[in-house]
Protein backbone atom coordinates (compact mmCIF):
# COMPACT_ATOMS: atom_id res chain seq x y z
CA UNK A 1 0.00 0.00 0.00
CA UNK A 2 1.31 3.45 -0.87
CA UNK A 3 1.08 6.42 1.48
CA UNK A 4 1.59 10.13 1.49
CA UNK A 5 3.99 11.69 3.95
CA UNK A 6 5.34 13.01 6.40
CA UNK A 7 6.86 9.56 6.58
CA UNK A 8 9.88 9.77 8.82
CA UNK A 9 9.61 7.08 11.48
CA UNK A 10 11.49 6.30 14.65
CA UNK A 11 12.30 2.62 15.16
CA UNK A 12 13.02 1.53 18.71
CA UNK A 13 13.87 -2.04 19.72
CA UNK A 14 11.60 -3.47 22.35
CA UNK A 15 8.83 -0.88 22.28
CA UNK A 16 5.32 -2.07 23.06
CA UNK A 17 3.82 -0.69 19.87
CA UNK A 18 3.74 -3.05 16.90
CA UNK A 19 4.53 -0.24 14.48
CA UNK A 20 7.01 2.66 14.42
CA UNK A 21 5.26 5.94 15.15
CA UNK A 22 5.50 9.05 12.93
CA UNK A 23 7.69 11.90 14.07
CA UNK A 24 6.20 15.34 13.66
CA UNK A 25 8.74 17.53 11.95
CA UNK A 26 8.71 21.14 10.88
CA UNK A 27 10.03 20.59 7.39
CA UNK A 28 11.48 17.85 5.19
CA UNK A 29 14.72 16.50 6.64
CA UNK A 30 17.80 15.95 4.54
CA UNK A 31 18.76 12.49 3.35
CA UNK A 32 21.88 11.48 5.25
CA UNK A 33 22.16 7.84 4.13
CA UNK A 34 20.65 5.79 1.30
CA UNK A 35 20.74 2.02 1.78
CA UNK A 36 19.36 -0.53 -0.67
CA UNK A 37 18.33 -4.12 0.01
CA UNK A 38 16.78 -6.94 -2.00
CA UNK A 39 19.10 -6.49 -4.99
CA UNK A 40 20.39 -9.61 -6.70
CA UNK A 41 20.92 -8.93 -10.41
CA UNK A 42 20.20 -5.20 -10.34
CA UNK A 43 23.07 -3.10 -8.91
CA UNK A 44 22.23 -0.90 -5.94
CA UNK A 45 23.68 2.19 -7.63
CA UNK A 46 21.29 1.71 -10.54
CA UNK A 47 18.39 1.64 -8.09
CA UNK A 48 19.48 4.90 -6.48
CA UNK A 49 20.21 6.57 -9.82
CA UNK A 50 16.70 5.76 -11.10
CA UNK A 51 15.24 7.87 -8.31
CA UNK A 52 17.41 10.87 -9.06
CA UNK A 53 18.30 11.19 -5.40
CA UNK A 54 21.56 11.77 -3.57
CA UNK A 55 22.71 12.29 -0.02
CA UNK A 56 21.97 15.85 1.05
CA UNK A 57 18.71 16.13 -0.89
CA UNK A 58 15.49 16.84 1.03
CA UNK A 59 13.48 13.74 1.79
CA UNK A 60 10.85 13.42 -0.97
CA UNK A 61 7.27 14.14 0.00
CA UNK A 62 5.77 10.95 -1.41
CA UNK A 63 6.43 7.25 -1.01
CA UNK A 64 4.07 6.74 -3.94
CA UNK A 65 6.36 8.55 -6.36
CA UNK A 66 9.48 6.76 -5.15
CA UNK A 67 7.92 3.31 -5.31
CA UNK A 68 6.41 3.97 -8.74
CA UNK A 69 9.88 4.91 -10.00
CA UNK A 70 11.42 1.80 -8.48
CA UNK A 71 8.80 -0.48 -9.97
CA UNK A 72 9.37 1.12 -13.37
CA UNK A 73 12.90 -0.34 -13.38
CA UNK A 74 12.99 -3.43 -15.55
CA UNK A 75 13.12 -6.55 -13.40
CA UNK A 76 11.63 -5.07 -10.23
CA UNK A 77 8.17 -6.39 -9.35
CA UNK A 78 7.67 -4.88 -5.92
CA UNK A 79 9.25 -2.15 -3.81
CA UNK A 80 9.04 -0.55 -0.40
CA UNK A 81 10.63 2.67 0.79
CA UNK A 82 11.08 3.78 4.36
CA UNK A 83 12.74 6.76 5.99
CA UNK A 84 14.16 6.17 9.44
CA UNK A 85 15.34 8.60 12.09
CA UNK A 86 18.10 9.36 12.56
CA UNK A 87 21.62 9.61 11.21
CA UNK A 88 23.67 12.57 12.46
CA UNK A 89 22.98 14.60 9.31
CA UNK A 90 19.34 13.63 8.76
CA UNK A 91 17.18 10.70 7.73
CA UNK A 92 18.17 7.23 6.59
CA UNK A 93 16.33 6.27 3.41
CA UNK A 94 15.86 2.54 2.86
CA UNK A 95 15.00 1.33 -0.62
CA UNK A 96 13.69 -2.23 -0.70
CA UNK A 97 13.16 -4.07 -3.97
CA UNK A 98 11.94 -7.48 -5.01
CA UNK A 99 13.26 -8.71 -8.33
CA UNK A 100 11.37 -10.86 -10.80
CA UNK A 101 12.17 -14.54 -10.40
CA UNK A 102 13.82 -14.12 -6.99
CA UNK A 103 12.03 -15.73 -4.03
CA UNK A 104 10.73 -13.18 -1.56
CA UNK A 105 8.63 -13.19 1.57
CA UNK A 106 5.01 -13.53 0.49
CA UNK A 107 2.24 -11.99 2.55
CA UNK A 108 -1.15 -13.60 2.81
CA UNK A 109 -3.61 -11.73 0.55
CA UNK A 110 -5.93 -9.43 2.49
CA UNK A 111 -9.15 -11.21 3.35
CA UNK A 112 -12.51 -9.74 4.25
CA UNK A 113 -12.73 -10.29 7.98
CA UNK A 114 -15.46 -9.65 10.47
CA UNK A 115 -15.89 -6.66 12.73
CA UNK A 116 -14.53 -7.74 16.09
CA UNK A 117 -13.57 -5.68 19.12
CA UNK A 118 -10.35 -6.44 20.92
CA UNK A 119 -11.11 -9.21 23.41
CA UNK A 120 -10.13 -9.08 27.06
CA UNK A 121 -6.46 -9.84 27.66
CA UNK A 122 -7.27 -13.15 29.35
CA UNK A 123 -9.78 -14.30 26.73
CA UNK A 124 -7.64 -16.88 24.94
CA UNK A 125 -10.39 -18.10 22.62
CA UNK A 126 -11.41 -14.55 21.72
CA UNK A 127 -7.84 -13.48 21.04
CA UNK A 128 -7.24 -16.51 18.85
CA UNK A 129 -10.32 -15.68 16.80
CA UNK A 130 -9.45 -11.98 16.57
CA UNK A 131 -5.89 -12.53 15.37
CA UNK A 132 -7.19 -14.63 12.47
CA UNK A 133 -10.51 -13.06 11.59
CA UNK A 134 -10.78 -9.42 12.72
CA UNK A 135 -11.17 -6.99 9.85
CA UNK A 136 -9.14 -4.35 11.68
CA UNK A 137 -5.36 -4.70 11.41
CA UNK A 138 -4.91 -2.88 14.71
CA UNK A 139 -7.19 -5.40 16.46
CA UNK A 140 -5.28 -8.31 14.89
CA UNK A 141 -1.95 -6.77 15.94
CA UNK A 142 -3.07 -6.07 19.50
CA UNK A 143 -4.52 -9.57 19.76
CA UNK A 144 -1.20 -11.02 18.62
CA UNK A 145 0.67 -9.04 21.26
CA UNK A 146 -1.75 -10.13 23.98
CA UNK A 147 -1.39 -13.76 22.93
CA UNK A 148 2.29 -13.37 23.66
CA UNK A 149 1.52 -12.39 27.25
CA UNK A 150 -0.64 -15.43 27.99
CA UNK A 151 0.45 -18.90 29.00
CA UNK A 152 1.19 -20.37 25.60
CA UNK A 153 -0.60 -23.23 23.90
CA UNK A 154 0.27 -25.05 20.71
CA UNK A 155 -2.93 -23.71 19.13
CA UNK A 156 -1.99 -20.12 19.99
CA UNK A 157 1.45 -20.64 18.48
CA UNK A 158 -0.25 -21.84 15.28
CA UNK A 159 -2.35 -18.68 15.27
CA UNK A 160 0.76 -16.53 15.65
CA UNK A 161 2.51 -18.39 12.84
CA UNK A 162 -0.56 -17.64 10.71
CA UNK A 163 -0.40 -13.97 11.74
CA UNK A 164 3.29 -13.76 10.84
CA UNK A 165 2.20 -13.86 7.19
CA UNK A 166 -0.54 -11.23 7.59
CA UNK A 167 -0.86 -8.63 4.86
CA UNK A 168 -0.36 -5.85 7.42
CA UNK A 169 3.18 -5.25 8.73
CA UNK A 170 2.03 -4.30 12.23
CA UNK A 171 0.36 -7.70 12.59
CA UNK A 172 3.38 -9.58 11.24
CA UNK A 173 5.74 -7.83 13.61
CA UNK A 174 3.47 -8.28 16.63
CA UNK A 175 3.18 -11.98 15.84
CA UNK A 176 6.96 -12.39 15.67
CA UNK A 177 7.42 -10.65 19.02
CA UNK A 178 4.92 -13.01 20.61
CA UNK A 179 6.42 -16.10 18.99
CA UNK A 180 9.79 -15.19 20.48
CA UNK A 181 8.18 -14.90 23.91
CA UNK A 182 6.61 -18.35 23.51
CA UNK A 183 9.90 -19.84 22.34
CA UNK A 184 11.29 -19.84 25.88
CA UNK A 185 8.67 -22.44 26.85
CA UNK A 186 10.33 -25.85 26.32
CA UNK A 187 6.90 -27.47 26.01
CA UNK A 188 6.05 -25.45 22.91
CA UNK A 189 7.47 -25.90 19.43
CA UNK A 190 8.03 -22.54 17.77
CA UNK A 191 9.17 -23.03 14.20
CA UNK A 192 11.45 -20.23 12.97
CA UNK A 193 10.33 -20.66 9.34
CA UNK A 194 8.53 -17.36 8.89
CA UNK A 195 11.14 -15.40 10.81
CA UNK A 196 13.79 -16.73 8.45
CA UNK A 197 11.65 -16.05 5.38
CA UNK A 198 11.01 -12.54 6.70
CA UNK A 199 14.71 -11.79 6.17
CA UNK A 200 13.79 -11.64 2.48
CA UNK A 201 10.85 -9.28 2.93
CA UNK A 202 10.62 -6.16 0.81
CA UNK A 203 9.60 -4.30 4.00
CA UNK A 204 12.52 -3.00 6.04
CA UNK A 205 10.83 -3.31 9.45
CA UNK A 206 10.05 -6.98 8.70
CA UNK A 207 13.73 -7.63 8.16
CA UNK A 208 14.72 -5.69 11.26
CA UNK A 209 12.39 -7.57 13.59
CA UNK A 210 13.33 -10.90 11.98
CA UNK A 211 17.00 -10.26 12.75
CA UNK A 212 16.19 -9.32 16.34
CA UNK A 213 14.03 -12.43 16.76
CA UNK A 214 16.62 -14.77 15.26
CA UNK A 215 19.32 -13.27 17.47
CA UNK A 216 17.23 -14.34 20.46
CA UNK A 217 16.47 -17.78 19.07
CA UNK A 218 20.15 -18.45 18.35
CA UNK A 219 21.56 -17.35 21.71
CA UNK A 220 22.33 -21.02 22.33
CA UNK A 221 24.24 -22.84 19.58
CA UNK A 222 21.70 -24.38 17.19
CA UNK A 223 23.59 -25.87 14.22
CA UNK A 224 20.42 -26.98 12.41
CA UNK A 225 18.85 -23.54 12.79
CA UNK A 226 22.12 -21.90 11.72
CA UNK A 227 22.02 -23.97 8.56
CA UNK A 228 18.43 -22.98 7.78
CA UNK A 229 19.25 -19.31 8.21
CA UNK A 230 22.26 -19.60 5.92
CA UNK A 231 20.27 -21.52 3.33
CA UNK A 232 17.38 -19.06 3.10
CA UNK A 233 18.76 -15.78 4.41
CA UNK A 234 22.51 -15.56 3.84
CA UNK A 235 22.36 -13.09 0.97
CA UNK A 236 19.89 -10.85 2.79
CA UNK A 237 22.02 -10.86 5.94
CA UNK A 238 25.09 -9.95 3.89
CA UNK A 239 23.25 -7.00 2.36
CA UNK A 240 21.98 -5.74 5.71
CA UNK A 241 25.35 -6.29 7.40
CA UNK A 242 26.80 -3.86 4.84
CA UNK A 243 24.31 -1.06 5.52
CA UNK A 244 25.95 2.32 5.88
CA UNK A 245 23.69 3.12 8.83
CA UNK A 246 25.63 1.27 11.50
CA UNK A 247 22.89 0.86 14.15
CA UNK A 248 20.92 -1.23 11.65
CA UNK A 249 23.94 -2.99 10.21
CA UNK A 250 25.33 -4.27 13.53
CA UNK A 251 22.58 -6.77 14.50
CA UNK A 252 22.62 -8.27 11.01
CA UNK A 253 26.42 -8.49 11.08
CA UNK A 254 26.40 -10.26 14.44
CA UNK A 255 23.74 -12.73 13.28
CA UNK A 256 25.62 -13.34 10.03
CA UNK A 257 28.80 -14.05 11.98
CA UNK A 258 27.01 -16.28 14.47
CA UNK A 259 25.41 -18.54 11.88
CA UNK A 260 28.63 -18.65 9.84
CA UNK A 261 30.88 -19.94 12.60
CA UNK A 262 32.54 -16.66 13.56
CA UNK A 263 32.81 -16.38 17.34
CA UNK A 264 31.15 -13.56 19.24
CA UNK A 265 34.53 -12.18 20.32
CA UNK A 266 35.83 -12.19 16.75
CA UNK A 267 32.64 -10.63 15.42
CA UNK A 268 32.76 -7.81 17.94
CA UNK A 269 36.49 -7.26 17.47
CA UNK A 270 36.28 -7.11 13.68
CA UNK A 271 33.36 -4.70 13.86
CA UNK A 272 35.21 -2.40 16.26
CA UNK A 273 38.35 -2.56 14.14
CA UNK A 274 36.48 -1.63 10.97
CA UNK A 275 37.10 -5.05 9.43
CA UNK A 276 33.49 -5.77 8.62
CA UNK A 277 34.02 -6.04 4.86
CA UNK A 278 36.95 -8.44 5.16
CA UNK A 279 35.00 -10.66 7.55
CA UNK A 280 32.03 -10.79 5.20
CA UNK A 281 34.31 -11.78 2.31
CA UNK A 282 35.70 -14.58 4.45
CA UNK A 283 32.20 -15.74 5.33
CA UNK A 284 31.17 -15.84 1.68
CA UNK A 285 34.07 -18.13 0.92
CA UNK A 286 32.35 -20.72 3.07
CA UNK A 287 31.21 -21.21 6.66
CA UNK A 288 33.60 -22.75 9.12
CA UNK A 289 33.05 -26.39 9.89
CA UNK A 290 32.21 -27.21 13.47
Amino acid sequence: MHHRFPWLVLILAGVASAQPQPIRIGGPPKIAVIDVYGQHRIPADRVVKALGLKVGDPLPASKLDLEDKLEAISGIVRSHTEAVCCAPAGAVLYLGIEERGVPGFQFRPPATGIELPLPAKDDLAGLRKAVREADSASVRADAALLLGELLGTAEAVDDLQFAAQDSDPTVRQAAVRSLVRHSINPLLKVEPTWMIEMLNSVVFTDRKIAVDALMELTERPEPVLYGKIRERGLESLVQMAQFQHLPDALPSYLLLCRVSGVSKDEAEATWTAGQRAATIVKILKGPKKK
